[in-house]
Parts: C-alpha cells; structure tokens; sequence
C-alpha cells in the first residue's frame, strides 16, 4: 500500500497533462463530499429559488397535485429487457 510520501512522489513524475486530470478528479471528489449540512443549504437554497417565482395559489395546486395524483414506480429491470439493455 502506498503512503502519502510515496504518492506524492509519484505526483512529482506526472506531466502537466496528467496532473491536470489529477487535479480535476480531486476537484470533483471534494464537490461529493460536502458536509451534510453544506448539502442541505443547497437544497434548500434550490428550493427557495423554485418556489421565488411561484405565487402561494400555484404552491397550493402543485402540492395538491403531488397528493392526488399517482404515478406507477417504473420497473427497471423489465425496461432493460424491453430495451435490449444488458447493463
């Protein structure tokens, strides 16, 4: 198993390209791996600008709409086989 040393070592032999790629994966782990409380003030800030443009009428049809209405659960695995899909 590889210690941070020799990983850094290993760094130090890349080209610019490759530190490049390198950098953008770290970039995007660290995007996955916000808090949980960093996650939920995204989601709420989402939310909030959703519903900005929304009247409280439009909120009351949609939430409404959301309890009346249902919709079947899609079987996955019987759309793959409908679709040719091996995955």
């Amino acid at each position: 198993m590889n210690t941070l040393r020799d990983l850094l070592q290993q760094l130090d032999t890349l080209s610019h390209d490759e530190l490049e790629v390198v950098r953008r994966h770290i970039e995007e782990r660290q995007q996955h791996t916000k808090s949980a409380a960093e996650r939920m003030a995204a989601i709420d800030a989402a939310i909030e600008a959703f519903n900005e443009d929304l009247s409280p009428e439009m909120l009351d049809k949609i939430l409404w709409a959301m309890n009346v209405e249902f919709v079947n659960p899609v079987d996955l695995e019987r759309l793959r086989e409908e679709m040719g899909d091996e995955s």
